[in-house]
């Protein structure tokens, strides 16, 4: 394989003896030849022993010493440049460094002077308490006592002069400035913009303009279906008139009703977004929005001013869609807009990129549709949920109370079963004491039997109850004639006889039932009816 050789002249410092000697680098994937030369002569005799004629190749063009001093007039610039920072990036670490060693000697200074004053003072205090025996002490041992506390008082270093180090200094003082260059904790941009720059003041129809982060206010855009008038100084607030005129003009334009106007138009259709100069948050924006100036040739500190679109966009890895600023257009700011130009570059922006705004408002639509029919459908089925509950609540109970109904009926069967076993045998109507019972019903029905006279009147009761289906503590028993009502409560007490009076052979009684209980008849008979079919 050929190997391929490129050279490129780079010129060294000229020397004492006005020599200029020149470095010549043959370069290839593998090696790098550096030739010394004083001359072009010089250069040709190592250019048979290196390389071909063909590979020769001056940059420039030319073999005079003048174009080659212009054309490596900035590499030495730039060699020249890159020495002087490293230079100083050397002087700021040196005397970080002697700083910080004085700080340590000055502190460690301060806690021996601290220790030997103590212990000099507790040593006082020993003599006072132990008399003449510690007079006997030597100053020597004392004042070894006091040196060696001072010694390890300087050699331990104290939490309180670890928080005092330099480096925590120079860090609280990092966060503090960079605190003071975020945009958190300000209501209103357009009122500090104003403070700092010392704008006019603006009328009380004035648009606000938002702080924060420049993600913040996308999602305000998005969610209001609006697009975004971005603006970052160029100067900082302290500077002079001059500087700071551009920022001043485009300041007032943005608090100007005419803009505000312009703004609010159709429904409203921009949202103002401001950073300080400098801040994080500015920096961050100017490289998601990629401003860039046509006039930076000039060399002239110019405002950025943009009108972006918040579009969404799915990101890759999480998955979840992101909203990323679009540059719809830039203001050059060279010169900055006034109210009424720049309201007139606002319209125009609204009237070209109206389709963006509809299809954020359609989108808002969607999603306010959405979550309608969303809150709609959760809340419907809530009622499904709390309908079905009462449902089959409603179910268990009436399933309960069918069920207590059967074991009611099948209780009340087998009672009248039990008294029509009860009754026994009829008596004869020849035996001594014997009294025809005749029976009529309110709904017509009638029936006959004899009984004991001594025998009690509940079972007269039992009587009904077991052939008429009729509860006994629901009925009425009176005479023919409608009198000498009585109840089953009350039949315990008295005989058939004297119920219908001495030497009576015939009794006829009318059954009836309680008034307020013939509807509940009615409908238990009903239901008796409908839970014998049932089972």
């Amino acid at each position: 394989m050929p190997c391929v050789w490129m050279l490129s002249f780079s010129r060294t410092a000229a020397s004492s003896d006005a020599s200029k000697t020149s470095l010549v680098k043959l370069k290839s994937s593998s090696r790098c030849i550096n030739v010394n030369y004083e001359s072009l002569e010089q250069l040709q005799l190592y250019q048979g022993e290196f390389f071909s004629k063909s590979a020769l190749c001056v940059r420039g063009g030319g073999d005079s010493e003048e174009e080659e001093e212009e054309e490596y007039d900035e590499e030495v610039t730039e060699e020249l440049s890159n020495d002087e920072s490293v230079l100083v990036s050397l002087t700021k670490k040196s005397l970080y460094l002697v700083g910080k060693i004085s700080l340590r000697t000055i502190l460690a200074m301060q806690r021996a002077t601290k220790a030997g004053i103590e212990t000099a003072f507790s040593s006082a205090t020993d003599v006072e308490s132990e008399g003449e025996e510690s007079s006997s002490s030597s100053f020597i041992s004392k004042l070894s006592t006091i040196v060696n506390a001072m010694w390890k008082a300087a050699l331990n270093n104290s939490v309180e002069d670890t928080n005092t180090d330099t480096s925590t200094i120079a860090i609280s003082t990092k966060k503090e400035k960079l605190k003071d260059t975020t945009n958190t904790n300000i209501k209103d941009m357009g009122d500090y913009l104003a403070s700092t720059y010392k704008t006019a003041s603006a009328s009380s129809s004035s648009t606000a303009i938002l702080g924060g982060s420049l993600s913040d206010a996308l999602r305000t855009c998005r969610s209001q279906a609006r697009l975004l008038v971005a603006f970052i100084p160029a100067s900082k607030p302290n500077s002079s008139k001059s500087k700071t005129a551009f920022d001043v003009t485009c300041i007032d334009s943005l608090r100007s009703d005419e803009v505000a106007q312009a703004i609010q138009a159709k429904k409203g259709s921009y949202v103002l977004w401001a950073a300080k100069y400098g801040s994080p948050e500015a920096i961050q924006a100017a490289k998601r929005l990629r401003t860039s100036h046509a006039a930076a040739s000039s060399k002239k500190n110019l405002p950025t001013l943009v009108v972006a679109y918040p579009s969404q966009v799915l990101d890759k890895k999480s998955g979840k869609i992101k909203i990323h600023p679009k540059l719809l257009a830039q203001h050059h700011c060279n010169p900055p807009p006034n109210p009424t130009t720049f309201a007139s570059f606002l319209k125009a922006l609204r009237k070209r990129h109206s389709s963006h705004i509809k299809s954020m408002r359609a989108q808002l639509r969607e999603a306010e549709l959405h979550a309608e029919r969303k809150s709609n459908y959760a809340q419907s089925m809530q009622l499904d949920s709390q309908r079905e509950e009462k449902e089959a609540k409603a179910q268990a109970e009436e399933t309960a109370r069918l069920e207590e109904e059967k074991d009611r009926i099948r209780k009340l069967k087998e009672r009248r079963q039990a008294f029509l076993k009860a009754l026994g045998e009829e008596p004869e109507a020849e035996e001594k004491g014997v009294v025809t019972v005749a029976l009529r019903l309110a709904d017509g029905r009638n029936a006959q039997r004899r009984f004991g006279e001594e025998e009690n009147m509940e079972i007269i009761f039992n009587w009904v109850d077991a052939l008429f289906e009729w509860d006994r503590e629901l009925v009425q028993v009176t005479t023919m004639r409608g009198d000498n009502k009585l109840e089953w409560s009350d039949s315990s007490g008295s005989t058939i006889g004297e119920y219908a009076g001495s030497n009576t052979k015939m009794l006829g009684l009318r059954i009836s039932l309680k008034k307020e209980d013939i509807e509940n008849e009615k409908e238990e008979g009903d239901e008796i009816e409908a839970a014998t079919e049932s089972s």
